[in-house]
């Protein structure tokens, strides 16, 4: 059974995070719904760490969805890669119409 409220959409694109002092970090976003998403990383981010995520839009080359977040879990994998799933806590409200869009609403 999933804890999950609301649906998951694949979105494999690349996401910059920040957290900690001056720390930044690339990452393969993999999934986002309205209240979080799961991304792999190459490094671990400590649970309950306060991250910024950049991720750019399927639809708009150009164009980014920023989101302010903790992360809830962070889970190493096989391949030593780490996915790190973020809880929202703020979308940025300019963004609004990128994230409907990223999110096919």
């Amino acid at each position: 059974m999933t804890k999950r409220r609301k649906p998951r959409f694949e979105v494999h694109r690349l996401t910059h995070l920040s957290y900690g002092r001056d720390r930044f970090l690339d990452a393969e976003g993999l999934n986002i719904s309205r209240t979080g998403m799961l991304c792999r990383t190459t490094d671990p981010i400590d649970v309950d760490a306060r991250v910024s995520c950049t991720l750019g839009t399927p639809t708009l080359a150009d164009e980014w969805v920023s989101c302010d977040g903790k992360v809830s879990r962070c889970d190493q994998q096989p391949d030593n890669s780490y996915e790190v799933a973020i809880t929202f806590n703020e979308i940025d409200v300019a963004a609004e119409p990128l994230f409907a869009a990223l999110l096919h609403d």
